[in-house]
């Protein structure tokens, strides 16, 4: 049969491949296939050229990348599949590289589809990644991923580790993966920079388990100084963005639907979080910044809407809130609504301090606001904030989850001492 119907193009050169269109063809030479685009690839970075790959299905087993090269194909006509569980590609040690328009795929359910390490300057466009443990991963490296699509990944869509001045990724869709969307990890906390801006995420499950480490659309562990803004993030187990201590972490603008678990949680050591503009529906809970036992603090939570809060969280909590923090923490100009418990909440026990509830408009609670009124709690000034609606009442203290006192909107209520209230207008 002739292998002259397709080609890879390195530069000026040509090497035949085989026939476009029977899959059964490729896979009896694909050990051929496998040599000749691993030398096309390195003839072309020996020049800083481009290897071209025609339509159709190529059987290949990790194909190696170290210097800087261009690499096509057709959008959705180019396939690279492995059999096994080893990197359809593994890009090692360069700079410069790109990937576009080629789909990558595994029968197997580990490991990698496109592996990036000690690499700067990759960028990945228009390429699709379908099956397989992780689709891309990127590992002490910098780069950027666009306008792909990636779908039934046992673990993880896009994941980074240790980024070298930050990962972009930007434009994709990103659905029915096993535990995680999208990750942006650090092995321990720093500065990371990397930005995740304007994806679709849809249909993310937990598989894996646990208490909140799998199961959400974007996920940022220990990595300092990640902007998160203007995704479209539905029906995930967990959370649609969790940050788990990472620092000046800024989650913006974010349309959110059907969460299992927190909407957008910032938890644990993290220092510095802007959360605001973002869009927040039918879910189980809102917006958590807490854990100032662990020293997570200082954050802002302005213009969100949220509502339809049902509570029974997947971590087998029961509490549905539209919004609650804990430390150091400005909550201002939100509008909260049809929520299960309670519309705000500052402070949980003695872990309660400086919170600022301010000119938000909560409607159609079971509460309005709820404040920690425990032995050792701080200061939480509550003001000017519009209250209508609410069955149980408008402002409560409480001690944990224990109500401690009646409602502190009535104009006899005495107002512990920790508490300031002022201009709150309820109906």
């Amino acid at each position: 049969m002739s292998l002259s119907r397709r080609t890879i193009l390195t530069g000026a050169a040509a090497l035949p491949l085989a026939p476009a269109a029977v899959a059964e063809t490729i896979e009896a030479i694909g050990g051929a296939v496998q040599d000749r685009l691993q030398r096309a690839i390195e003839a072309a970075q020996a020049k800083g050229g481009e290897v071209r790959l025609g339509p159709g299905e190529f059987q290949v087993d990790m194909l190696d990348v170290t210097k800087g090269v261009a690499i096509s194909g057709v959008p959705g006509q180019t396939i690279l599949r492995n059999a096994g569980g080893s990197p359809v590609l593994r890009i090692t040690g360069a700079r410069t590289v790109s990937l576009t328009g080629i789909t990558f795929t595994s029968a197997g359910a580990a490991g990698d589809l496109v592996n990036v390490g000690d690499s700067t300057g990759v960028t990945v466009d228009h390429c699709q990644f379908l099956g397989g443990g992780t689709g891309l991963s990127f590992r002490d490296s910098a780069g950027a991923v666009s306008n792909c699509h990636f779908r039934h990944q046992a673990q993880t869509g896009i994941f980074s580790l240790n980024a070298r001045g930050g990962v972009q990724v930007t434009a994709n869709r990103v659905e029915d993966i096993g535990n995680n969307g999208i990750q942006i990890w650090r092995d321990a906390k720093g500065e990371d920079g990397s930005q995740v801006l304007g994806n679709i995420v849809k249909n993310i499950a937990a598989n894996g388990g646990g208490t909140g480490q799998n199961g959400n659309g974007i996920s940022v562990f220990r990595a300092g100084n990640v902007m998160v803004a203007n995704n479209r993030v539905s029906d995930c187990a967990f959370s649609a963005v969790r940050n788990n201590s990472g620092d000046n972490c800024q989650i913006i603008a974010n349309s959110i639907s059907r969460m299992g678990e927190v909407s957008i949680f910032c938890e644990f050591t993290f220092v510095g979080a802007v959360v605001s503009n973002n869009l927040i529906e039918d879910v189980a809970f809102g917006i958590s910044i807490t854990n100032a036992n662990e020293g997570g603090r200082l954050a802002v939570c302005s213009g969100n809407l949220v509502r339809r809060v049902k509570g029974h969280l997947a971590s087998g909590t029961e509490t549905g809130g539209g919004i609650s923090a804990e430390a150091d923490t400005l909550i201002t100009g939100n509008v909260v609504e049809e929520v299960r418990d309670f519309g705000i909440s500052a402070g949980w026990g003695p872990y309660c301090r400086n919170v600022t509830i301010s000119n938000n408009a909560i409607k159609a609670c079971a509460r309005g606001v709820v404040a920690s009124v425990s032995k050792g709690a701080g200061r939480v000034i509550i003001r000017e904030n519009t209250i209508t609606g609410c069955t149980s009442g408008a402002i409560f203290g409480f001690d944990h989850d224990k109500e401690k006192t009646g409602d502190l909107a009535r104009p006899d209520a005495a107002t512990p001492a920790n508490l300031t209230l002022s201009n709150n207008h309820v109906s």
